[in-house]
């Protein structure tokens, strides 16, 4: 998956595949994710904060589709939520089309929302 998508280790080893490809696996089969065996003898995963369980974009791109296609939508999505609230936040406080779309622009591609985009996904959750 790392030759494929630009991917902070930590994401790719703790977040995406024992968090969020369990949840998605779980969620296709139709059950609960109650726990998680990939990591340390068994976990609980519902409970686990970490885990995306009850974060609807999470549970829908990881449920829907493959694991690298998930990744990559997960991250465009966040970009594309910041960008857009980013926006409506600056065109409600009355800045004019091209402020409002440069504000956008500056705080999507930023030096730390696109390095948290890549490597730790629970603050650009947040951020966007």
């Amino acid at each position: 998956m790392r030759e494929q998508t630009t991917l902070g280790s930590d994401a790719a080893t703790q977040y995406y595949h024992p968090f969020h490809y369990v949840m998605g696996q779980s969620l296709w089969a139709r059950q609960l994710p109650s726990w998680n065996p990939y990591q340390l003898s068994d976990t609980p995963f519902a409970a686990d904060s970490l885990s995306g369980w009850s974060y609807i974009p999470a549970m829908v791109l990881f449920t829907l589709l493959p694991l690298v296609a998930a990744v990559k939508s997960f991250m465009f999505l966040h970009l594309l939520l910041a960008g857009l609230s980013t926006y409506a936040l600056a065109r409600s406080l009355g800045l004019g089309i091209p402020g409002a779309f440069l504000a956008a622009i500056a705080y999507e591609y930023g030096g730390l929302f696109c390095l948290d985009n890549a490597s730790c996904f629970q603050y650009t959750g947040v951020m966007a």
